[in-house]
């Protein structure tokens, strides 16, 4: 699985305003991006919601928007693809 990872993608703060996910949004193809809290991942955020968010208000007033949907780097390929099909996105984070 190591050849279809990506590792450029920055995850967002839980603190970080909703305009700001816009705007990377607006740069990426992603249907979601991480979130994270202290540096720990807690789940994703989806551009959907986003859009339909007040701008100035921040990711965390949102939190029941944020997805904790992952797999582990141990996972099967079939586990993958399941994961991507139950959360309707194109981007998967992976935990080890």
């Amino acid at each position: 699985m190591d050849n279809y990872l990506i590792n450029d993608v920055t995850p967002l703060q839980v603190g970080s305003k909703v305009k700001e996910a816009r705007e990377v949004f607006t740069h990426l193809i992603y249907s979601h991006l991480p979130v994270e809290e202290n540096g720990e991942f807690i789940g994703c955020i989806s551009e959907n919601d986003v859009y339909c968010f007040e701008g100035e208000k921040l990711l965390e007033d949102y939190s029941y928007a944020i997805e904790p949907f992952f797999v582990l780097e141990e996972a099967n390929w079939l586990d993958v693809l399941k994961a991507f099909a139950a959360h309707n996105c194109n981007i998967i984070p992976v935990l080890n």
